[in-house]
């Protein structure tokens, strides 16, 4: 659980990290704020896995590029706080409906709700 986890969360920090850098993606469209959205709840997804399995663990908000050892717990409260916010935008930019599979803003509401 731990290390899928932190796959996911690797693969949602890449692109919170690596979208604004998109040439010619305007943050303010509606294609960039949905991908957002929809990284933000997987991210969010992983780490209330995370959290209900494990207790505090450690955050990471953005990609990670260069080795680190020293991580450290974050409090559970503060990671759940933080991914209440992810999940906030999320409902309000991702679509009611989409492809098999993809996330859709009544998953985005379902999670919130937890």
């Amino acid at each position: 659980f731990w290390y899928e986890g932190y796959k996911g969360i690797k693969y949602a920090n890449t692109i919170i990290t690596n979208l604004p850098k998109v040439e010619g993606l305007d943050s303010t469209s509606a294609f960039y704020k949905q991908m957002m959205g929809m990284a933000y709840f997987h991210r969010a997804f992983r780490y209330m896995w995370l959290v209900f399995s494990f207790g505090d663990v450690p955050l990471l908000t953005k990609e990670v590029t260069t080795p680190k050892f020293n991580y450290m717990p974050t409090s559970r409260s503060v990671i759940l706080e933080k991914m209440t916010g992810d999940l906030e935008y999320a409902v309000a930019n991702v679509p009611a409906t989409g492809e098999f599979g993809s996330v859709t803003k009544g998953a985005c509401m379902q999670l919130l709700v937890k």
